[in-house]
């Protein structure tokens, strides 16, 4: 869990890579909603076809 400012794309970035550095791999699948800032995130963090 976490708690930011905003759902900013920074936010989701920062969220996410600390999960990684927490351990998570192997990620094949991710739901979400259509919020841009976490779309742009989940892309870039787990290198994510569209």
């Amino acid at each position: 869990m976490g708690i930011g400012e905003s759902e900013a794309k920074a936010f989701w970035l920062a969220f996410l890579l600390s999960l990684k550095e927490r351990g998570l791999e192997g990620v094949k699948l991710v739901i979400s909603d259509s919020h841009s800032g976490l779309k742009a995130a989940i892309q870039q963090v787990f290198c994510a076809d569209r």
